[in-house]
C-alpha cells in the first residue's frame, strides 16, 4: 500500500508524456496537411524521351529550340539536345588563356546567345558565345556569391553572405560602376540568417522580375530588377516559420544544421508568368503512397502570387525527378539518366492560367503542336 502514491505519480507522469507527443505529433501532421491542391487530369502529355546515360547532368539552359544540359561530374561538358530529343551534340566549353584559374565548385549557365561559368568561391565570372564555346573573363568579381542569375548582357543577380552581418543577402552585379548593389533589407531573417534565409533566385523576361523562394517556409518573393519589393507571395501550405535548428561550431566561428530540415520547397522554376514550385509536403487531398512515387509541382501566377493548380510527375525507371525547366507549354525533366519531354495540355492553360483558346494558340513562346 505503501507504493501506491508513487505508482499514481509515475502514471500520471507517463499520462501526460504520452498527451504531450501525441499533441506533438499531431500538430506536425496538421502542419503537413491542412491544405488541399487542385489537380486536372490528366495535365501532361509525354512528347519525348531518351537515355543520356549519366545522372549527373543538370539544366543549364534551354531555347525554344534546344536544352543545355551541364555536368556536375564533368564541368567542361555540355550536352545540347534538341526539342525533341532526336539529336544530341556533345561540346567541349574553352577556355581562353587565363593565369592561375583553377576552379573549385564551377558551373554553367546558358542565356543564349551567351553561356557563362562561374564559380562563386574564387569568385569568377567567365563567357562565351554559343557559336564558338569559348569563354574569357569578362568582368573583375568584386565579391563572393553562392547564386549568379544573368538579367541581361552586362547585369546579374546573386545571392551572397554579406560580410557585415554574415547573413544571406541578395545583390546586383553589373559591368559598369558602381559593380556591386546590395540589397541587404529583402530577405527577412528568423533564425540564424543564413539557413533560414536560404532559397532560389529566378528572374522572368517577360515580366521582368526577380523571383526569390525560400527554401524552409512557405513565402516567394517578387521584385523588379532593382530589389524593389513588388509583393510577398505564399504557397499553399501553413509552414511560415523554418523549421530548424542550427548549432555553431566554434573552432571556425560558422554553423551547421543540427538536424535534418523540414524542407518546404524543393525546387522551383519560373516561366513567362508563372511560378512551377517543387513542393515537399503532403496535401490533404494527396495518397501518402502516390505522394513518395512522384514529385509535386505546384503552379503559382506571378502576377498575383495566386495558387492555380498542380500536376504530379511520376518517378521513371525508378528515378526522381532530378531537374526540371519549363518552357512556354513544353515541360523537359530529368529522372536518373533519363531526358523526358511533356506538353502541358492546351485545355489545362487555358482553364488553370485564364489564356483563352485564341490567345494560347497565338502566344508566340508557346508553339503548341
Amino acid at each position: 500500500m505503501k507504493r501506491t502514491p508513487a505508482i499514481i505519480i509515475s502514471l500520471l507522469i507517463f499520462g501526460v508524456t504520452v498527451i504531450f507527443i501525441l499533441y506533438t505529433f499531431a500538430n506536425k501532421l496538421n502542419n503537413l496537411y491542412n491544405f488541399s491542391r487542385q489537380y486536372p487530369t490528366p495535365p501532361l502529355e509525354l512528347l519525348a524521351e531518351t537515355d543520356i546515360k549519366y545522372n549527373s547532368y543538370y539544366i543549364a539552359g534551354a531555347t525554344e529550340s534546344h536544352t543545355y544540359l551541364g555536368n556536375a561530374a564533368a564541368p567542361s561538358h555540355l550536352l545540347v539536345v534538341d526539342k525533341m530529343l532526336t539529336d544530341t551534340q556533345h561540346v567541349r566549353l574553352k577556355i581562353k588563356s587565363t593565369k592561375n584559374f583553377k576552379y573549385r565548385s564551377i558551373k554553367v549557365n546558358v542565356d543564349s546567345p551567351y553561356f557563362y561559368l562561374t564559380d562563386g568561391s574564387l569568385p569568377a565570372t567567365l563567357r562565351g558565345t554559343l557559336n564558338d564555346w569559348e569563354a574569357s573573363r569578362f568582368k573583375d568579381e568584386k565579391a563572393y556569391f553562392s547564386t549568379f542569375l544573368p538579367i541581361n548582357k552586362s547585369s546579374f543577380a546573386l545571392t551572397m553572405v554579406s560580410s557585415k552581418s554574415n547573413e544571406n543577402i541578395l545583390a546586383k552585379a553589373t559591368t559598369y560602376p558602381p559593380y556591386i548593389q546590395l540589397a541587404p533589407s529583402i530577405l527577412e531573417k528568423q533564425v540564424d540568417g543564413i539557413f533560414c534565409t536560404e532559397g532560389l533566385l529566378h528572374y522572368s523576361k517577360e515580366l521582368d522580375y526577380l523571383v526569390y523562394l525560400y527554401r524552409y517556409r512557405n513565402q516567394f518573393i517578387c521584385m523588379d530588377t532593382s530589389f524593389n519589393v513588388i509583393y510577398r507571395g505564399n504557397t499553399i501550405d501553413s509552414i511560415s516559420v523554418a523549421q530548424i535548428e542550427v548549432a555553431e561550431i566554434k573552432s571556425d566561428n560558422s554553423k551547421t544544421l543540427a538536424k535534418s530540415p523540414l524542407v518546404v520547397n524543393k525546387q522551383s522554376r519560373v516561366s513567362g508568368n508563372w511560378l512551377f514550385v517543387n513542393s515537399n509536403l503532403l496535401a490533404k487531398n494527396d495518397h501518402p503512397k502516390t505522394f513518395e512515387e512522384s514529385s509535386i509541382i505546384d503552379v503559382y501566377d506571378l502576377k498575383d502570387g495566386i495558387y492555380k493548380f498542380s500536376f504530379k510527375l511520376y518517378h521513371y525507371q525508378g528515378g526522381k525527378m532530378g531537374d526540371f525547366k519549363v518552357i512556354g507549354n513544353r515541360l523537359v525533366v530529368l529522372h536518373d539518366h533519363f531526358m523526358r519531354v511533356y506538353r502541358i495540355k492546351k485545355e489545362v492553360l487555358a482553364k488553370y492560367l485564364a489564356w483563352p483558346d485564341e490567345s494560347v494558340s497565338a502566344h508566340e513562346s508557346l508553339h503548341l503542336p
